[in-house]
Parts: structure tokens; sequence; C-alpha cells
């Protein structure tokens, strides 16, 4: 009698070969991780308009500035894709799946002589399954695109979703 919600489809990664199964995610949800980070405000600067007066206004070109703000929209950005990609991509760790995530770790373990950071379902997906700079951007395009964001909304949200990954 129930009618599954938000189903889930196939996607196979082009450069590995993987196959997700994906679900739309809600559109509003980058809106709320946009939300949800404080964004850094401008300095305030006094002018002079040639009257003597002071007047205090925001510096938006201060370099401080747009430092914190390429700061914020680069978290905005990570925790979207994230949030895109833990809600989007629906995986079942097979025994297979797990050994390479295992594998995976153990690497970073003697490369880095830290913990790989992330739940294993994000390592597979992300370390493993998307081979390229293009899987993950082909990836973010698809569940939003089938989240129902097109033209210049999709647009938008790419910008949104930029990843800062390079293939």
């Amino acid at each position: 009698m129930g009618t599954t919600i938000n189903p889930l489809i196939p996607h196979t990664v082009k450069d590995t070969g993987a196959v997700l199964m994906l679900r739309k995610v809600s559109p509003l949800l980058a809106l709320e991780v946009r939300n949800a980070i404080d964004k850094p405000q401008p300095p305030q600067q006094e002018v002079d308009y040639g009257d003597g007066k002071l007047i205090k206004e925001p510096n938006y070109a201060h370099p401080e500035y747009k430092s914190a703000l390429e700061a914020y929209e680069e978290l905005v950005t990570e925790k979207t894709n994230n949030l895109v990609i833990k809600r989007g991509v629906h995986v079942d760790l097979t025994a297979e799946a797990k050994a390479a995530v295992k594998e995976l770790r153990k690497e970073w373990m003697d490369e880095m002589g830290t913990d790989l950071p992330h739940n294993d379902k994000y390592v597979y997906i992300c370390y493993i399954c998307l081979g390229t700079n293009e899987d993950f951007q082909e990836l973010l395009e698809t569940i939003m695109s089938r989240s129902g964001i097109n033209g210049p909304a999709l647009e938008a949200a790419q910008d949104t979703l930029k990843s800062e990954v390079s293939g």
C-alpha cells in the first residue's frame, strides 16, 4: 500500500564504473547550510563625503574581509557537498567495499599518521568510487538536477556546490 518516498535510482560513475544508488536531496538543504554558518561582516570604515562629517560604512574591499568571505564560501561548499553526498547516495557496504575502505584507511595512516576523516560510507563513495573531479562534479549535478533544480537555479546551485577537488 505504501508509495516509496524518494526512490533510489542507479548511477554509474563514468571513470570508475562504480554503481551508486541515488536519491533526491531537497535543494533547501543547501540554503539551510548557508543559513547555519555565520557569514563574516565587513569592517566599518569612516568615510568623508566632503562635508566634514565622517560616516561609517562597511568596507567590502578590505583584504581581511575578502579572505574571511572566501573561507566562509569554502566552508559552505564543503558542508553542502558533504550533506548532499551523505543524503543523496545510498550504498550498502559489501565485504569487498569494507575491505577497500580498510585498505585505504591503513594506507592513509601509514602515510599521514592519523585516521582518515569521515565515516566508511563517505570514504567509500568519495575516495574509492569517485576517481576524478569530473566524477565528483557529475555525481553532485546528477543528484541536484534529479532533485528538481534546473536552468538558472541549477547554475546557482552548482556555484554553491563547486568542488575544491582538482581532477
